[in-house]
Protein backbone atom coordinates (compact mmCIF):
# COMPACT_ATOMS: atom_id res chain seq x y z
CA UNK A 1 0.00 0.00 0.00
CA UNK A 2 3.09 2.38 0.74
CA UNK A 3 4.28 1.96 -2.41
CA UNK A 4 1.61 3.52 -4.49
CA UNK A 5 1.81 6.68 -2.46
CA UNK A 6 5.60 7.52 -2.87
CA UNK A 7 7.24 10.59 -2.66
CA UNK A 8 8.53 10.37 -6.15
CA UNK A 9 5.25 10.81 -8.07
CA UNK A 10 1.90 11.30 -6.41
CA UNK A 11 2.27 13.72 -3.75
CA UNK A 12 4.30 15.75 -5.42
CA UNK A 13 1.88 15.88 -8.42
CA UNK A 14 -0.89 17.47 -6.58
CA UNK A 15 1.57 19.42 -4.75
CA UNK A 16 2.41 20.94 -8.13
CA UNK A 17 -1.21 21.16 -9.24
CA UNK A 18 -2.34 23.13 -6.04
CA UNK A 19 0.63 25.73 -6.13
CA UNK A 20 0.15 26.41 -9.57
CA UNK A 21 -3.39 26.94 -9.06
CA UNK A 22 -2.85 29.37 -6.35
CA UNK A 23 -0.29 31.27 -8.16
CA UNK A 24 -3.25 31.82 -10.86
CA UNK A 25 -5.31 32.90 -8.31
CA UNK A 26 -3.04 35.23 -7.00
CA UNK A 27 -1.85 36.64 -10.11
CA UNK A 28 -5.53 36.46 -11.57
CA UNK A 29 -7.04 38.39 -8.36
CA UNK A 30 -4.26 40.93 -8.37
CA UNK A 31 -4.61 41.83 -11.98
CA UNK A 32 -8.60 42.16 -11.57
CA UNK A 33 -7.66 44.15 -8.42
CA UNK A 34 -5.94 46.79 -10.86
CA UNK A 35 -8.74 46.81 -13.68
CA UNK A 36 -10.86 47.25 -10.57
CA UNK A 37 -9.38 50.53 -9.47
CA UNK A 38 -9.03 51.81 -13.07
CA UNK A 39 -12.96 51.13 -14.05
CA UNK A 40 -15.85 51.44 -11.69
CA UNK A 41 -17.32 48.52 -11.97
CA UNK A 42 -20.72 47.13 -10.00
CA UNK A 43 -20.95 43.96 -7.49
CA UNK A 44 -23.14 42.33 -10.27
CA UNK A 45 -19.62 41.97 -11.98
CA UNK A 46 -17.34 41.20 -9.54
CA UNK A 47 -18.43 38.38 -8.13
CA UNK A 48 -19.38 36.39 -11.60
CA UNK A 49 -15.20 37.08 -12.61
CA UNK A 50 -14.11 36.24 -8.81
CA UNK A 51 -15.80 32.86 -9.26
CA UNK A 52 -14.99 32.68 -12.99
CA UNK A 53 -10.94 32.82 -11.92
CA UNK A 54 -11.35 30.37 -9.07
CA UNK A 55 -12.67 27.98 -11.15
CA UNK A 56 -10.66 28.23 -13.71
CA UNK A 57 -7.35 27.95 -11.40
CA UNK A 58 -8.83 24.71 -9.82
CA UNK A 59 -9.66 23.09 -13.35
CA UNK A 60 -6.06 24.37 -14.42
CA UNK A 61 -4.72 22.75 -11.19
CA UNK A 62 -6.47 19.47 -11.09
CA UNK A 63 -5.54 18.64 -15.30
CA UNK A 64 -1.81 19.49 -14.30
CA UNK A 65 -2.06 17.51 -11.26
CA UNK A 66 -3.85 14.55 -13.17
CA UNK A 67 -2.14 14.40 -16.34
CA UNK A 68 -0.22 10.92 -15.69
CA UNK A 69 -2.28 7.99 -13.84
CA UNK A 70 -4.98 7.70 -11.33
CA UNK A 71 -7.27 10.39 -12.68
CA UNK A 72 -9.95 9.95 -10.46
CA UNK A 73 -7.80 9.52 -7.06
CA UNK A 74 -6.03 12.90 -7.66
CA UNK A 75 -8.52 15.13 -8.95
CA UNK A 76 -10.79 14.01 -6.37
CA UNK A 77 -8.50 15.08 -3.40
Amino acid sequence: MRSNISSRGFVPQIFKGVTIALLITLVSVLIFAFILSAFDLTDKVIMPINQIIKTVSILVGVILSVREGKFSLKGGL
